[in-house]
């Protein structure tokens, strides 16, 4: 699913933006796996998309209170990984940066990638982690889809890749790993093509903990099909 940030949007995305890193600061808000500042400036714009479909309000919510989970930041390694808390549904939205058009038909080996000392750390608060492609330029973002940490980090689905390590890319160039990551391909993950879809998927994940499994299943189904034939390497969560 794709969304076009509108113009009348565009204000209160850069003031929560703004006002997030003037309250924080950029240094202080630089967890162990963040990216530089244009990445965590991204990261947080497409926070603020997300928060703004599934209906939270961004003004009285997040900026008039002085962004609640900026206390996080009084420990290092930056914000538990809640980037949205939901009625309880702890969201962790990953934004990746591109300069290239985002399409609403994102290739079904696109790779998403979560960093496994992120993982692992004890202090992740991580339920469900939402992957987001955003142009800026463009002013378009695709949300390719949301998979819950626990699955994310079972290598039953994932791939462990080591720090290092490299992988050839399409035209033959290289990519080398800056750290320890998981790795999934778009076909694994929970697709959505309408914002109902994906607040369906955070709701059903709120009644799985609170100990309703099936409701959660039928949510975890909604994947696009998937021919193994069709696997490409398109390399790491970048378009080649």
């Amino acid at each position: 699913m794709t969304i076009k940030i509108k113009t009348d949007s565009k204000e209160i995305y850069k003031r929560f933006v703004d006002e997030f890193f003037d309250k924080v600061g950029f240094e202080e808000t630089r967890g162990r796996f963040d990216g530089d500042r244009r990445q965590r400036r991204a990261g947080k714009y497409g926070e603020a998309i997300i928060i703004d479909e599934i209906g939270l309000d961004l003004e009285t919510d997040y900026i008039e209170p002085g962004f609640p989970e900026a206390k996080l930041f009084d420990r290092p390694g930056g914000d538990y990984g809640i980037d949205v808390d939901w009625d309880g549904v702890h969201i962790d939205v990953k934004t990746l940066i591109v300069k290239v058009p985002v399409s609403p038909g994102i290739s079904k080996v696109f790779y998403h990638n979560y960093n496994k000392d992120q993982a692992k750390d004890p202090n992740n608060k991580t339920d469900i982690i939402i992957f987001c492609i955003i142009n800026i330029r463009e002013r378009m973002l695709a949300v390719c889809g949301a998979i819950s940490k626990q699955e994310m980090t079972d290598l039953e689905y994932s791939i462990a890749r080591v720090k290092g390590e490299e992988k050839v890319r399409p035209g033959g160039s290289i990519h080398k790993y800056r750290a320890d990551e998981y790795e999934i391909q778009q076909w694994q993950i929970v697709n959505f093509e309408k914002t109902q879809d994906m607040k369906g998927y955070i709701y059903a994940y709120g009644q799985y903990k609170k100990g309703d499994v099936n409701t959660f299943q039928r949510a975890e189904k909604k994947r696009i099909s998937h021919d193994p034939e069709e696997e490409i390497h398109t390399g790491n969560g970048v378009p080649a």
